[in-house]
């Protein structure tokens, strides 16, 4: 790894290579935001970023 460095430094502080770098960065916390539901038959799936009232009974986010 040390290698690579010393031998590509130019390439990976040029401008494509800040730009892969930036990628790799924003695709890891867009990742890291997505949200997953399963939803089983005959069922109803709702988001919400935030507390929600469904059929009147509100319903509050979890705790983290």
């Amino acid at each position: 790894m040390i290698d690579f460095l010393k031998n590509n430094y130019q390439w990976i502080f040029s401008g494509i290579g800040v730009f892969i770098i930036g990628l790799f960065i924003a695709s890891k916390v867009i990742n890291k935001n997505k949200q997953n539901q399963n939803i089983k038959n005959h069922s109803t799936g709702y988001q919400a970023n935030g507390s929600m009232t469904i059929n009147g009974h509100k319903n509050e986010p979890e705790s983290k």
